[in-house]
C-alpha cells in the first residue's frame, strides 16, 4: 500500500494538490490555484457608442453576409433569455450558430448541446406589414434551437460602431457588437450566478 503526505490517493486528492484544471471532454474546471484565468465578463468598450447608420440587406447574401460574424453581447439579457450565462452569439455563414461562453483568459468559447446551438434560417418578410418597426430590415432571422423550439427575431443592424439588435417581439432584445481583440478559446469558464439577477 502506498503511503506518503505527498502523494494523492484519488484524482480528487490529485486535483487538490497539483491546483491544475481537470480537462473533461470540451470543457476545463477551474480549481484553486486556476481561477485567475477566469474573470468576469466586461462586455467591448463601442458597447457605450450610440449605434447610428441604419443598414438594410436587400439579398440574401447580403445579409448573410452582415449576420456572420462572432457577436458579443453588451448587456443581459440576451436575445436567449436572462437564465443562461451566454456572452455572445456566433453565426457561420453555413446555416450554424452557437451561443458564445466566457472562455479562460477573457476569450469566447462555443457551446455545445441542447440549448447551446443550432440552426438558422432568414425569412423574407413583406414590405409594409408592420412587424419591424423602423428599421426596415425586409429579412427575419430564426434560430432553431437544438432540443428545443425555434426563436423568431426581428434584427436590425448599424454600421457604426458595427452592431446587430435582436428582438423577439419585445420579449427579449439582444444589443451585440463586433470585437476582434477578443479571442477565441478552448477552454470555458464554470457558470456563475450573475449577482444583478433576482429570482421571479
Amino acid at each position: 500500500m502506498i503511503r506518503g503526505p505527498l502523494l494523492c490517493a484519488t484524482l480528487f486528492l490529485f486535483m487538490a494538490c497539483s491546483e491544475k484544471a481537470l480537462d473533461v471532454g470540451s470543457d476545463k474546471r477551474v480549481i484553486a490555484g486556476d481561477a485567475g484565468d477566469c474573470r468576469p465578463y466586461s462586455p467591448p468598450n463601442v458597447c457605450s457608442q450610440n449605434r447610428t447608420g441604419n443598414v438594410i440587406t436587400l439579398t440574401k447574401q447580403a445579409f448573410s453576409d452582415a449576420i456572420a460574424h462572432r457577436w458579443l453581447l453588451c448587456e443581459k439579457p440576451s436575445i436567449f433569455g436572462r437564465d443562461g450565462d451566454d456572452i455572445g452569439l456566433e453565426i457561420l455563414p453555413d446555416g450554424t450558430w452557437y451561443k458564445l461562453y466566457l472562455g479562460h483568459e477573457g476569450s469566447t468559447v462555443r457551446g455545445a448541446g441542447f440549448d447551446q446551438e443550432g440552426k438558422w434560417e432568414m425569412i423574407l418578410v413583406p414590405s409594409g406589414n408592420g412587424s419591424l418597426g423602423d428599421s426596415n430590415q425586409p429579412y427575419q432571422l430564426n434560430f432553431n434551437i437544438f432540443g428545443s423550439a425555434t426563436l423568431i427575431t426581428h434584427p436590425a443592424l448599424a454600421s457604426t460602431p458595427i452592431a446587430m439588435r435582436l428582438s423577439n417581439n419585445g420579449v427579449f432584445v439582444g444589443n451585440y457588437v463586433l470585437d476582434s481583440s477578443v479571442p477565441e478559446g478552448t477552454a470555458r469558464c464554470p457558470s456563475t450566478p450573475d449577482p444583478t439577477e433576482t429570482a421571479p
